[in-house]
């Protein structure tokens, strides 16, 4: 199969269906593109439990359709798989989740549509949110509805499959701020920080053009969408329509009717409140980090488990975590500018949010000791002492 498919069906503890048997992946190698599995007899199958972050790179076209802006061009998607979810078969009833022994990780370049989400439709879905472990984990989150059911129209305009169109939502739909390592927090931030974002994008490096023909044909999607949602037999919700039926479909179904004509959101709304949150077990926080020996024993941790970043981590001699910021004392100029460089960037926050309880909306400032001040270079020295005699 393609690289982007074994990336999200081969992870390790997925059940996988080939000519008609269930296998069991035990081990997926990305570095030699292998994946082993094993016959397996159970009663659940698995979905991954991933979150995309899309950093816009370049946009070619713009157009209106009633209250729904449309834009076309080249982003930046970072996706990153943290868990899978066993589902029974027959009924689909969550049976729980698995956390990965690793995170997978998939950054690449390619060809998107984008829509701006209405005001008052972002307020509404955001207040019905329960989020949990500084906004990894999202339940009751009806931009996933309303990213199903616009999906499928767009697979039915497009002639696509599953695998051919990603979605994503920006990341402050869930109340994080889109932010740009190369912009400071009193820069104007272009179109896309501010407002909130769908994300409809090629899974394939450079695209292959369904992401354009889905900005040509956003009209006639829109339309499809309400008609699939509205025209569905359930009554609340089912995995047909609106992927999930803990969802509330007529709350989803507003949605879609509010990207063409604004009208007061539903007066009962359902929320779901049964299903417990998952627990993601972090080996580490990022306040401990700042404790004597507990940085050394997170880069030890991080070699042990073969990351490449292990090496350059264990570089850093200290680092102070203070709102939503992490900062990194490097011995060089160099080492900042190539923190700084987008892929290893991203590389690093998705290790800091796979292994620590860091948020969503992570941050990095990278400062070399000759910019330290006096109080910190002595910090700095002390714990190099410290880690010295420790030897």
């Amino acid at each position: 199969m393609d690289e982007m498919q074994a990336f999200r069906e081969l992870h390790e503890g997925a059940v996988y269906l080939h000519d008609g048997v269930q296998y069991q992946v035990t081990q997926l190698d990305p570095e030699t593109h292998t994946a082993l599995a094993v016959p397996f007899q159970g009663n659940f199958y698995t979905m991954p439990v991933s979150a995309s972050e899309i950093r816009i790179l370049h946009s070619v076209r713009e157009s209106e359709y009633k209250r729904t802006k449309i834009v076309f061009g080249d982003v930046n998607v970072n996706t990153i798989v943290t868990m899978y979810r066993k589902l029974q078969f027959h009924n689909h009833q969550s049976l729980g989740f698995e956390q990965l022994p690793a995170p997978l990780c998939k950054d690449i370049d390619t060809e998107s549509t984008w829509i701006r989400i209405p005001a008052n439709v972002a307020r509404t879905y955001r207040r019905l949110m329960q989020i949990r472990e500084n906004g990894k984990i999202i339940r009751n989150n009806h931009f996933e509805g309303l990213m199903y059911a616009l999906k499928n129209a767009a697979m039915m305009v497009t002639m696509t499959e599953q695998e051919d169109i990603g979605m994503a939502m920006s990341s402050n739909a869930a109340g994080e701020q889109e932010w740009d390592p190369q912009l400071s927090g009193e820069e104007e931030i272009p179109f896309g920080g501010m407002d909130t974002l769908l994300f409809f994008y090629d899974q394939y490096a450079g695209g292959l053009g369904y992401a354009e023909k889905i900005a040509d044909c956003m009209p006639r999607i829109i339309e499809n969408a309400i008609m699939l949602v509205g025209g569905c037999s359930c009554e609340t919700g089912c995995a047909a329509c609106i992927g999930d039926y803990r969802l509330d479909k007529g709350l989803v179904l507003w949605g879609l009717k509010n990207l063409s004509e604004e009208t007061q959101p539903p007066v009962k709304m359902y929320k779901d409140t049964k299903e417990p949150l998952p627990f993601i077990r972090s080996p580490f926080t990022l306040k401990e980090l700042e404790q004597a020996g507990k940085w050394e024993e997170f880069c030890a941790f991080l070699q042990k488990k073969g990351d490449p970043f292990a090496a350059f981590l264990s570089t850093v001699p200290m680092v102070e975590w203070k709102d939503s910021r992490l900062t990194l004392y490097t011995s060089h100029a160099f080492y900042r500018d190539w923190v700084l460089e987008e892929s290893n960037y991203r590389s690093l926050q998705n290790i800091f949010r796979f292994y620590t309880d860091a948020p969503a909306g992570l941050r990095f400032d990278i400062r070399t000791q000759e910019e330290a001040s006096p109080e910190e270079r002595m910090r700095i020295r002390e714990k190099l002492m410290r880690n010295i005699n420790k030897k």
